[in-house]
């Protein structure tokens, strides 16, 4: 327990909070940025059939010239499209957000070691093996 300022258990829920908001907020950046990507990708696929519409009517309405010229621009707008798609499904890990959990994870077990020690009043619990896990105690029937 802290005799001035803040206690330590609320410190450490005050540092497990701000992990936890800034790992939402790269979540939700990551989020919007593969939002984006994927308008882009569904704009060039639009403008791809688009263009397969005016290919098919420059194949159907005149000589070979034209058409050439259609299916490159058809070509270039399928790559484009392609490189847009893979690059909004693939999903990165972020390590921000992966330290940020670490964080978190570490201060939230401290304040519950603060709160089960009444601030570092009292010894830990004497069932719990380190590393956090309880060990169970069989009475004998008596």
């Amino acid at each position: 327990m802290a005799l001035f300022g803040k206690p330590r258990v609320v410190r450490l829920l005050e540092v497990a909070s701000r992990a936890e908001l800034l790992r939402r907020r790269r979540q939700v950046r990551g989020a919007a940025l593969r939002a984006g990507l994927g308008v882009a990708t569904a704009l060039f696929a639009l403008f791809l059939l688009v263009w397969l519409h005016v290919t098919a009517w420059a194949a159907l309405a005149g000589p070979l010239g034209p058409v050439g010229a259609a299916f490159a621009l058809v070509a270039l707008d399928l790559a484009v499209a392609a490189v847009l798609g893979w690059l909004a499904g693939r999903g990165r890990t972020d390590a921000v957000a992966d330290q940020a959990i670490a964080v978190r994870n570490t201060a939230l077990r401290g304040a519950e070691m603060e709160a089960r020690t009444l601030g570092g009043l009292l010894r830990a619990a004497p069932d719990e093996a380190p590393g956090g896990k309880r060990r169970v105690r069989i009475y004998p029937a008596s």
